[in-house]
């Protein structure tokens, strides 16, 4: 039997004018590591990056990659803001990000895409809870599109892409002051091959 990887990224405060300090994400991958390190429930091996600049997370996400033998199973959870460039392509957004260059201050969609393309692992899933999360991978859809694309876009064998929003919608986070009580969004996508 394979072994089980994740790698949760959590950012919420970030260097550039502009993007808010979320209050979620440091909450959600501790509960969310606590619930997939459990043996009695998921069994994994977990490591936690909290607020790091895009070369750390790039790392560690080629690290999760590397590897990997068929009958391993490797997930991979981001959140935090996420960006989309007049191309449409999406940036996860990391400390250190720029939002007039995000391409080298950032985690891009479409080199996750490639390292998930290259894992040999036949069991990948990526978990994005952030704005634009529709909009995985690479593809080059207008800031304004509405659909999702997802059997276009999320092809590779053994893939399970979960994400929050379409292409062009806003994350939820709570208010200061509110619950964390979830809640489902008509248009929250799965896919699985």
């Amino acid at each position: 039997m394979g072994r089980r990887l994740a790698l949760l990224i959590a950012t919420y405060d970030y260097q550039a004018n502009g993007l808010r300090r979320l209050t979620a994400p440091a909450h959600d991958a501790g509960a969310f590591a606590a619930v997939l390190q459990d043996p009695d429930i998921a069994g994994f091996e977990v490591t936690t990056l909290i607020n790091e600049p895009h070369y750390r997370g790039g790392e560690a996400i080629a690290g999760l990659y590397r590897d990997r033998r068929r009958d391993d199973l490797t997930l991979l959870y981001f959140t935090g803001h996420a960006l989309k460039d007049d191309d449409g392509r999406l940036y996860l957004a990391m400390t250190n990000i720029r939002r007039d260059s995000p391409l080298f201050t950032s985690l891009p969609a479409e080199q996750i895409d490639q390292a998930m393309s290259g894992c040999m692992s036949w069991q990948k899933v990526l978990v994005l809870d952030c704005c634009y999360s529709g909009a995985f991978p690479a593809g080059r859809l207008a800031k304004t599109d509405t659909d999702v694309h997802a059997l276009e876009r999320f092809q590779g064998r053994g893939r399970t892409v979960l994400t929050a929003s379409d292409a062009t919608q806003y994350s939820f986070t709570p208010s200061k002051g509110t619950s964390h009580t979830a809640q489902p969004h008509s248009r929250c996508s799965t896919v699985t091959w």
